[in-house]
């Protein structure tokens, strides 16, 4: 609904039983109501603009905010939320409460049921085989830090560390994470250091190749949102007063508005979490995504999250969130296919499979904004999502990328004016994936999506490829989604000269190009080219129908790889759009120069098969 009307907007404040009255001027105002949310705008010159949820009284918490987020009425309200998750959320119930159990968890000592806030009088190391197999455990995911954490567990301390870990010889985020678990009845905690041994390269391979598995069979993840690493804590101080919801009264004198209580918005949340340093780690997206349920211990307050929604301690009851990055890929990857027959080539539906590669693709935008200690953990960090997407549509993985319509998943792009850095020598993936890029983060990463790009009279067919991957190899090192060791793809295409468009005097990312003569004005770099290269080659890969699209060209950028006797030999270096008529002018440039020199009845095809490494 929206509608202008003219009237006196007031609004009573209920604060520590004190009433406070304001009044605004006689303005005009567009009202818009949108699921229980009422926007006011003010027009013409003055700008004004509020936001108000409407609340019911059930809205709002029974007991008052402490001022610690490791209150007693904390975590309290923290063990409500899991325990109305298991019993009633419908949106989560799909989520398996049993799975196979990690190789080692912390055993936090027995419980005894109530609510016990106090910390743990001991902690040690337990081998899961030695354990019953339906028992329920926790995770934690939190920053390392710079100086990675003090405890770890290694090869030389492992026995010791099964027979007693010092309390007071953890870092305080840890410490938190062991009353958490304590206090919320839970026995049993994963956390990463401490349950890898860090001195051993195969114990770390074989780990995280399986730590999809770690969080999506957890009981719940405490997430440590505030610390940039281990000696922070998972518990807050802050100003409860100012967090407590604050009850409005609208009064218009021309409306019937007055009947309803709401509440002033506050968004804290994308600051409190999404933008919080915690979920700025590369590993923790997947964490993030796959853990069933989460409880965000942010700078201000405890936040809820499951498949149904977040919640927070201002409002324990109702969804603060409506949809954010995880949720969304929550959905999209995790929640919802799980209850439809995993896709196969019998029951393939486009628009299922275009969902999946969207949600995908918003997966990847995301992570490689985040950090990674080790530019080689790159793809192993999102391995448990990758196998997720496997079992779902039983597609096969490649490097970052899905063998099942790869040619236009090839069609990634680094935006222009953000910071891009050299590839450096060592290797991580071959240049047509995202994964050789460097992860940086103000790096915008955005792929073109058939999905977005198709026509309603077009939703199956939206456009038409140009070029067709005929052979894919990917090596890796330790498993299909583990580090990839090499790879190349085999593609059918047609290859077209190119030529700078303007004079290459410093390190660009986007410089136009010429093409049969024709100017591409849209030509994304993977990283910086400080000198002009030599021979630069144009790969088409798809064809838009959108008529309102004037660039319905989309393709590679390509340069031949130095030092090889194979001319089919190439690497990826960037991506461009270009007008429809490319390839018809540019064909007829190229057929041209080849009938003058193989004589004029000769039949001329472009099309030739290249390797890109």
């Amino acid at each position: 609904m929206a509608e202008s009307r003219v009237g006196r907007l007031s609004w009573r404040l209920e604060w520590d039983k004190e009433d406070l009255y304001l009044e605004g001027p006689e303005l005009s105002f567009e009202v818009h109501e949108t699921e229980g949310e009422l926007i006011f705008v003010c027009e013409r010159f003055v700008s004004f603009e509020l936001a108000l949820c409407k609340v019911s009284g059930n809205d709002f918490p029974t007991t008052p905010m402490e001022e610690s987020t490791g209150s007693e009425t904390s975590l309290r309200t923290a063990r409500k939320w899991i325990a109305s998750c298991l019993e009633s959320h419908t949106s989560c119930s799909h989520t398996p409460l049993a799975g196979p159990l990690p190789t080692r968890l912390l055993d936090v000592t027995p419980i005894n049921g109530g609510l016990d806030t106090s910390p743990p009088s001991s902690v040690c190391l337990r081998i899961s085989s030695d354990l019953a197999e339906d028992i329920k455990y926790v995770t934690l995911s939190h920053c390392w830090g710079r100086r990675g954490t003090p405890t770890r567990l290694l090869s030389t301390n492992i026995t010791s560390m099964m027979d007693k870990i010092e309390i007071s010889s953890l870092p305080a985020t840890f410490r938190d994470a062991l009353t958490i678990t304590k206090a919320l009845g839970v026995r049993y905690i994963w956390i990463d250091s401490l349950c890898i041994i860090q001195d051993s390269p195969d114990d770390w391979r074989r780990e995280s190749v399986a730590m999809d598995r770690v969080y999506k069979f957890a009981l719940f993840n405490i997430a440590a949102s505030a610390g940039l690493n281990s000696s922070r804590g998972c518990f807050s101080k802050r100003r409860a007063d100012i967090l407590q919801p604050i009850k409005m009264q609208l009064h218009w004198h021309t409306s019937e508005i007055t009947q309803a209580a709401y509440h002033l918005v506050h968004s804290s949340w994308h600051q409190d979490v999404p933008n919080a340093p915690l979920n700025r780690r590369g590993w923790v997206l997947q964490e993030r995504i796959l853990s069933p349920r989460i409880l965000h211990f942010s700078a201000t307050q405890i936040y809820f999250e499951c498949s149904k929604g977040v919640y927070s301690e201002a409002f324990p009851t109702r969804k603060v969130v409506k949809k954010d990055y995880s949720g969304s890929l929550r959905s999209g990857l995790v929640a919802s296919h799980p209850l439809i027959t995993p896709i196969t080539a019998s029951n393939a539906n486009i628009e299922v499979s275009n969902g999946i590669l969207t949600a995908w693709y918003n997966t990847i935008s995301h992570y490689t904004k985040c950090k990674l200690t080790r530019e080689e953990d790159k793809l192993v960090a999102i391995s448990g999502l990758a196998r997720e997407v496997q079992r779902l549509t039983g597609w096969e993985y490649a490097a970052g990328l899905w063998k099942e319509r790869i040619e236009v998943q090839l069609l990634w792009y680094c935006l222009q004016g953000h910071k891009l850095v050299p590839k450096e020598i060592e290797y991580r993936a071959p240049t047509w994936s995202w994964a050789s890029v460097a992860m940086e983060e103000d790096m915008i990463l955005a792929f073109f999506s058939v999905e977005s790009d198709a026509p309603s009279q077009h939703k199956r067919d939206p456009g038409k490829l140009l070029c067709e991957v005929v052979g894919l190899r990917v090596s890796t090192i330790g498993g299909e989604m583990s580090q990839v060791g090499g790879g190349f793809l085999e593609v059918k295409g047609e290859l077209y000269p190119a030529v700078c468009g303007w004079k290459w005097n410093k390190a660009r990312t986007s410089v136009p190009l010429i093409v049969g003569g024709h100017r591409i004005p849209v030509v994304y770099f993977d990283f910086p080219i400080s000198n002009t290269p030599q021979d630069i080659w144009c790969l088409p890969v798809y064809k838009s129908k959108r008529i309102d699209n004037p660039f319905g060209i989309r393709g590679l950028v390509l340069i031949p790889v130095d030092g090889t006797k194979d001319a089919r030999r190439y690497r990826r270096v960037g991506y461009f759009e270009a007008e429809k008529n490319l390839v018809r002018s540019a064909r007829k440039r190229v057929k041209g120069v080849k009938g003058r020199n193989e004589g004029k009845n000769s039949k001329t095809s472009l099309s030739e098969t290249i390797v890109i490494i």
